[in-house]
């Protein structure tokens, strides 16, 4: 069992770290309010957080369109030309509402109410990591997106039942095409593998029989829903994990779950996103057991997990490397920015290992040392230096080179549809993406100087410097930093405070105990 935070340990200090790791950063605020309410009422606000009203709506086409199937009948009738040229706009619809989709999502990780409702929806995509790179619908990436977020502190039983019949999940490891004269395995392999049990803790058979439990389930694509197809479930005996009989998907679900050894997997999995990686062999049979003995109910789970003392260690506060997502968004926290980049920060993120709704494989991102590399820490540096001094350092938020591509190939597209050289405002993708390739280096600064100085003490250095920190380090500064930001403001005693600021927050982002959180 997880031993809890003594009283006398919770402070500003572990309120920052239970805020960083259940959402996407903190202002000095959100931490004073948080240490004042107290270690147990803050966990229980943020895990149970239906009680917290959220006002966001979904984005306007994030549901079935009764026209789809009387559009697709008329397809059959156009000449071959004209269906080729209706399925490419198909087609680029799709793309431009994944695009409203993923800063639909990140607007919501940056400023929804239920931080942990978002955080654990991201832990949930990159658990049964599903890319639109091959659903293609953009309704079908946001409604996978809504289960994790509807089911994602509840019951994992509701939550496994319900994205085995997902039609993006169908669509993504095949199950929508599977037969039961000719089960499709992809789903029962990542469902053992990755999902639930992990590798060693079943068999090929143990596969084969998955893969026919779960036949039967496909996609309509006429109302944009999973069906059950009961003439093409293999109905008839399986020996799965030992035990024989005519299992469905929930007889499997339930072998799954009756199996300790799927609690120590999605604990351990738990544990290693929201607290620290690898945790001691002791820690993960103790996290395991917990889960276990909660019969997969993750909402008590996730309290004991956040009030634990072991959650506030040495070992955690200040250890983990920041994903893009948390980098970026815990950036403009802190920073109080006063622009955030929007669309600009889908191509941002891209480049540094996290591409929404696209993670780059069924194991999703591996998270840990793999988010940083030489190129990465230059990105997040010559970004710092955009948000604090504008312009565009690098050509780090559009990217350029990569925009002139992507140009090129649509305009050869025209081309093939006969509208080579018609004015590019009939197609608002080009259009834009034209814009912001001819756009000058000139993009404001996101930062205000102005809200990050302390108040009434323009010549005192040391409190700049313990103000500053606060922000960017709310969980300790590094030992040796505050003598070289002493230093730096020593070489220039002619700055303006303005220019102090600016300097020092650069400098501050730009460390790589920056990277941390």
């Amino acid at each position: 069992m997880l031993a809890p935070l003594p009283a006398s340990d919770w402070n500003e200090t572990t309120a920052a770290h239970l805020l960083l790791r259940t959402g996407f950063g903190a202002t000095q605020q959100e931490i004073q309010e948080c240490a004042a309410a107290g270690l147990d009422a803050s966990v229980d606000r943020l895990v149970d957080w239906e009680k917290t009203p959220d006002p966001t709506a979904d984005p306007e086409w994030a549901k079935p369109d009764p026209t789809l199937a009387e559009q697709r009948r008329a397809l059959r009738n156009l000449p071959e030309e004209e269906r080729r040229m209706k399925f490419q706009e198909f087609q680029r619809q799709q793309r431009e509402q994944l695009h409203e989709l993923k800063q639909w999502w990140l607007e919501r990780m940056r400023n929804g109410p239920r931080p942990l409702q978002e955080k654990l929806t991201l832990f949930w995509h990159g658990h049964f990591a599903t890319s639109a790179e091959k659903v293609k619908i953009a309704y079908f990436m946001w409604r996978q997106n809504d289960i994790f977020r509807r089911l994602g502190n509840g019951p994992f039983r509701n939550l496994l039942l319900e994205v085995g019949r997902d039609p993006a999940m169908l669509v993504w490891l095949d199950g929508a095409q599977s037969r039961k004269d000719a089960p499709n395995e992809n789903y029962g392999r990542e469902l053992l593998e990755l999902f639930t049990l992990g590798e060693g803790h079943y068999t090929e058979d143990d596969i084969k029989a998955a893969a026919r439990a779960f036949t039967g389930w496909t996609v309509n694509r006429f109302n944009q829903t999973a069906s059950f197809q009961k003439f093409n479930h293999h109905d008839g005996r399986k020996t799965f994990l030992g035990a024989s009989g005519n299992f469905n998907d929930e007889d499997i679900i339930d072998q799954i779950l009756g199996q300790n050894q799927c609690a120590r997997h999605l604990s351990n999995r738990l544990w290693s996103f929201f607290a620290y990686q690898n945790p001691p062999a002791a820690l993960a049979d103790s996290l395991g057991d917990s889960l276990y003995r909660l019969n997969y109910d993750l909402r008590p789970f996730l309290k004991a997990m956040f009030r634990s003392r072991e959650f506030y260690s040495a070992r955690a506060i200040g250890t983990q490397i920041k994903s893009p997502v948390q980098w970026l968004l815990a950036t403009a926290k802190s920073a109080e920015m006063a622009r955030f980049p929007g669309r600009a920060a889908i191509g941002l993120l891209t480049q540094l290992g996290q591409n929404l709704l696209e993670p780059p494989s069924v194991k999703g991102w591996d998270g840990g040392r793999t988010w940083v590399s030489t190129t990465t820490l230059l990105l997040r540096q010559n970004a710092a230096k955009l948000f604090v001094y504008g312009g565009d350092p690098g050509g780090v938020m559009f990217n350029r080179e990569d925009m002139a591509r992507r140009l090129e190939k649509l305009q050869e597209l025209r081309k093939t549809e006969g509208k080579e050289g018609a004015p590019m405002e009939d197609d608002p993708m080009m259009a834009r993406m034209e814009r912001m390739k001819n756009r000058n280096n000139k993009m404001p600064a996101m930062i205000d100087p102005r809200k990050l100085a302390p108040a009434g003490t323009p010549d005192d250095n040391a409190a700049l410097i313990e103000s500053l920190l606060r922000r960017f380090y709310p969980t300790g500064a590094p030992a040796a930093a505050g003598k070289a930001f002493a230093d730096y403001l020593a070489q220039s005693p002619d700055k303006s405070l303005e220019e102090k600021t600016k300097g020092l927050a650069y400098l501050m982002m730009a460390r790589p105990e920056y990277q941390l959180t």
